[in-house]
């Protein structure tokens, strides 16, 4: 039940179809959702063994009814309101902070998943919008099954991720402990650094009883997940699931694959409460596996490479694999270090904050909140000004990546997927960041070869009579040096309004700044003054290879410097 009809919508929109506004809350209305909850049995007759079936404990941390975690504090940890922070992670008490979401970012160079305090959050391959193995639910008080990990004991089925009253966001693994069914247990999850796969450790303290059953379940999207699959296609093989979707065009030539050695397939009411599913819907996948602990698989890849990924997935030692991500996760974490008067900072600053934000921005493209997926052109050039003391060949990688997404022009796509559909606008910032980060590169690693290094330009109709056009544009016959990109940037940018100021366009940095300039007037302050600091930047490249043009920019720098100093300041403030 929804109390916003904006939200009603958007809900609606991402595919939960049975979201009500509480203004349409009628009878008639509740009659009507009834057929899709009971969907998955034939007969009326199975609704009363759903009624009668398992209890399912979705504990959050307001109304955990187990016993309670005691997470204390070490002595050399930093202790904050809902938990502390160390040289190994964060640690978060679930029983100290209110209802909302805490979410962490895991990333490899081909998978990714965000997950959150209490759920295993959703899995991708590559493209977090696009090539979604499961569903992203973006609402925090969501109980949709996109990924979830159960132990079946005694009759009760217990979430065993929001039952957790401890969970520690590592470099590159995110653990989770608690108690359930009497039993504490251990739950690991990380993605493969170079592998298509997302791992899930789970070990349970049975002492030589029997453990129950642990149980994963996935709900496929295989795609964007914005239109449901009414259908799982899937294929057994010895421990695997295999399933894909040709519903969604942006991924319908992929597979997904769930594997745990030695696991037995569930499907649908069965994985969750014991129930065959004699429908011939099959809209949840699950592993089962009757011992105390398990190793849990999801990934996936081109559907062409199955047997190739199957394998992989059954050579896979989950301890290399998680020493690899933990690897991977340290890779990010530069050779210098902040440091302030806070030992919290400090390790915020240092440790945890460096993986994070390139897991978050440069290689997931995502988070919890917004799942998009695409390279923004400004985005994560502007990552790359703190990426590049750990990863320099990355940063000279990502640069010539977007030299390949410049319009001959000038211009560039203002955001892009994989296979270059993106779209062109008439922002009026993002081309900038080009110069500016080549510039930074080059001071920071003395590779100065980038400047010569080609990179083709893409083509299509020059934007006339609009401020923006989504397309896939063609790719250029021409190719140039990296330093004649540059070039051509600061040209195209170079377009002023009856201030003397850089015309907005479609926005600057602050995209909300939409309508300043769609009608080719809105002047940008704040586009003024990056000119003025890109070229300030990248002129002493520039004086060595070309003289001429260098004059050209660093009077072009100046004017505009003069002009915002004469017709933007109040006296106080730009």
């Amino acid at each position: 039940l929804s109390y916003d009809p904006k939200v009603a919508g958007f809900m609606r929109y991402v595919g939960q179809d049975r979201c009500l506004p509480l203004d349409e809350l009628t009878e008639e209305a509740l009659l009507a959702v009834l057929p899709s909850l009971c969907a998955l049995w034939k007969h009326p007759a199975k609704i009363e063994k759903r009624l009668h079936a398992p209890s399912i404990h979705r504990f959050t941390p307001a109304l955990d009814a187990l016993v309670p975690l005691e997470v204390p504090v070490p002595e050399n940890a930093v202790p904050t309101a809902d938990g502390f922070g160390d040289d190994h992670g964060y640690t978060l008490n679930k029983g100290s902070f209110p209802q909302g979401v805490r979410a962490f970012v895991l990333a490899g160079r081909n998978v990714g998943s965000i997950v959150t305090a209490s759920s295993l959050g959703y899995t991708f391959l590559g493209n977090a919008q696009q090539h979604r193995l499961t569903p992203a639910p973006g609402d925090p008080g969501s109980l949709s099954p996109g990924e979830k990990l159960y132990l079946r004991r005694e009759g009760v089925l217990y979430d065993l991720l929001a039952c957790a009253g401890k969970v520690r966001w590592g470099s590159g693994v995110a653990t989770w402990e608690g108690l359930a069914g009497g039993l504490s247990y251990t739950v690991v999850v990380f993605c493969c650094g170079e592998k298509p796969f997302k791992v899930v450790r789970v070990m349970l303290s049975s002492k030589g009883e029997s453990p129950g059953e642990l149980i994963l379940t996935a709900k496929p999207a295989m795609g964007s997940g914005i239109t449901p699959n009414p259908h799982l296609w899937k294929v057994e093989r010895a421990g695997a699931i295999l399933f894909r979707s040709g519903h969604d065009p942006a991924f319908d030539s992929g597979v997904g694959i769930l594997y745990a050695k030695g696991s037995t397939p569930l499907y649908s009411s069965e994985a969750l409460y014991g129930i065959p599913s004699e429908s011939g819907f099959y809209d949840l996948a699950g592993l089962s596996v009757r011992y105390n602990y398990a190793t849990f698989l999801l990934g996936g890849g081109e559907e062409e490479k199955t047997e190739e990924l199957l394998a992989m997935a059954k050579e896979l030692s989950a301890d290399a694999e998680q020493a690899g991500a933990e690897a991977f996760a340290a890779e990010m974490i530069p050779p210098i270090e902040i440091l302030t008067r806070s030992r919290g900072q400090n390790l915020f600053l240092n440790r945890f904050l460096p993986y994070q934000i390139a897991a978050s921005r440069f290689y997931a493209r995502a988070s919890f909140r917004q799942s998009g997926g695409a390279y923004g052109f400004r985005d994560q050039l502007q990552d790359c000004l703190a990426l590049v003391y750990a990863k320099p060949a990355e940063v000279r990688e990502h640069i010539l990546r977007c030299c390949r997404h410049q319009y001959e022009e000038g211009d560039v796509q203002h955001w892009w997927h994989e296979g270059g559909r993106g779209i062109r606008t008439t922002c009026s910032d993002d081309l900038l960041w080009l110069p500016l980060v080549v510039a930074d590169y080059v001071k920071k690693t003395g590779d100065e070869s980038i400047l010569a290094a080609q990179a083709e330009y893409i083509a299509s109709p020059p934007l006339t009579g609009e401020n923006e056009r989504y397309e896939l544009p063609a790719k250029s016959f021409l190719s140039e040096t990296v330093l004649l990109h540059c070039i051509r940037a600061f040209a195209a940018a170079d377009k002023r309004g009856k201030h003397g100021l850089l015309l907005m366009g479609i926005c600057d940095w602050n995209d909300a700044f939409s309508a300043v300039g769609a009608e080719g007037k809105g002047e940008s302050v704040f586009s003024t003054f990056l000119f003025v600091v890109a070229a300030k930047a990248f002129l002493p490249l520039l004086r060595k290879e070309n003289p001429e043009s260098a004059a050209h920019l660093e009077q072009t720098a100046a004017e505009l410097l003069k002009n915002a100093e004469e017709t933007a300041f109040d006296g106080n403030d730009f």
